[in-house]
């Protein structure tokens, strides 16, 4: 746990010889109330579950999956490799998960309390997983909201959970590209931005008061050279 935490340090502080640009990801410019919010009206919804197996019932096993961080970005829901599309993310999940995912307005999302788990490097945190379809069909933004619950007495322990698992996270993004630093200016505890291959992808760590939030946030094939965008010194909030 402390190494982890210590990776997830250096990473938040060293300077970059390149960054990024804001993206135009909608979860990157929610604020925290915002994504709480979601996050409450997706379990509001879930009072009534949504996600299904393949036939039909509702789903009652846990669809586990064993993940790494290049399958978390280059993959819809860690598994779909090919999802470039809301139909195929649908036909990818009964095929891999037994599940079809649950359609609100033009997101598809996959959740714990339906069964949906990554397993990272041994670790399970709850995980809500969201692909939003533009009006192609195409899947032009997906994100994961892994979640670490706690009340008083158990906030440090939730915190010792969620930076063994941020810091296990960035220090991978960190090893599989150079091309990633931490923004300076933002109020989450931290954000992260650069690319893995051609995605976007941004990191950030949200205290929501009884849950810190991690996001992974993606946008496929999203990166041009426009992109690139002078050095800065990597801060955090910690």
């Amino acid at each position: 746990m402390k190494r982890a935490m210590q990776h997830m340090m250096l990473l938040l502080l060293i300077t970059v010889t390149v960054s990024f640009s804001a993206t135009a990801s909608v979860f990157s410019a929610m604020g925290a109330g915002e994504v709480s919010a979601l996050l409450d009206r997706r379990a509001a919804d879930m009072a009534v579950p949504a996600a299904t197996t393949a036939k039909g019932s509702a789903a009652g096993t846990t669809a586990a999956v064993t993940v790494n961080a290049r399958d978390m970005v280059g993959k819809v829901f860690g598994i779909i490799e090919d999802g470039r599309t809301g139909r195929r993310c649908v036909d990818g999940a009964r095929e891999v998960l037994s599940m079809t995912p649950s359609l609100e307005g033009s997101a598809l999302w996959l959740d714990s309390a339906d069964g949906y788990r990554l397993l990272y490097e041994g670790m399970s945190p709850d995980v809500a997983a969201m692909a939003h379809i533009a009006d192609n069909d195409f899947i032009d933004e997906y994100c994961y909201f892994f979640l670490f619950p706690y009340t008083g007495e158990g906030k440090a322990a939730a915190n010792c959970d969620q930076a063994g698992f941020s810091g296990t996270l960035l220090q991978e993004l960190h090893d599989i590209t150079a091309d990633i630093g931490a923004v300076a200016d933002t109020p989450d505890l931290f954000f992260v931005n650069g690319r893995v291959d051609n995605n976007m992808v941004d990191v950030r760590l949200l205290d929501d008061a009884d849950r810190y939030i991690l996001m992974l946030i993606v946008s496929p094939d999203a990166y041009t050279p426009a992109d690139d965008s002078p050095a800065t010194d990597a801060t955090a909030q910690l």
